[in-house]
């Protein structure tokens, strides 16, 4: 390889590099980080227990409403959190 080979493959290389750093990540389902009335640090617990299924989430939350319809979403997710934790013992 002679030396302006090499210097083109550098180039080449520098060229897709940065042209990496600009495109914008692409992320996997789109998901908030967290939900109104629901602490971000509680809801990211309750994603982590239902291995980022975001709706297998909400369900336990609107379970956890539906036994008791007067409590806050944020009850209701420390709620579903707690019964998965007593449950998993």
């Amino acid at each position: 390889m002679g030396f302006t080979s090499v210097i083109l493959v550098i180039c080449i290389v520098l060229a897709v590099l940065a042209m990496m750093g600009t495109l914008p990540k692409r992320k996997g389902k789109s998901k908030p980080s967290s939900v109104p009335g629901i602490p971000q640090k509680d809801w990211q617990h309750l994603l982590k227990i239902c291995l980022g299924d975001r709706e297998r989430a909400m369900r336990l939350i609107q379970a956890e409403q539906k036994r008791n319809p007067k409590i806050s979403p944020k009850k209701a997710c420390r709620l579903a959190i707690e019964r998965y934790l007593m449950g998993n013992r």
